[in-house]
């Protein structure tokens, strides 16, 4: 997410500071509208998760709060 402070991870929620090797990263999901944006530890985490299609598998924040949201539903 593009914040008026700058670019947040939506995996994890924390502020993505470009610096060193630190990227950041946009990754589209199916069913969620617009660009999402991730840091590079993140970005593996993620990449592992869908690999294994458990979304236990990311760090606690946003994007893991949607899918627990969705599964109760």
């Amino acid at each position: 997410m593009i914040t008026s402070s700058g670019v947040t991870c939506d995996v994890c929620g924390k502020y993505i500071l470009p610096i060193g090797d630190n990227t950041i990263n946009e990754f589209k999901i199916f069913g969620i509208d617009g660009i999402l944006h991730s840091d590079n530890s993140c970005k593996e985490r993620l990449e592992d998760a869908v690999n294994k299609k458990d979304y236990n598998l990311l760090p606690e924040g946003p994007l893991k709060e949607v899918f627990k949201d969705q599964n109760q539903e």
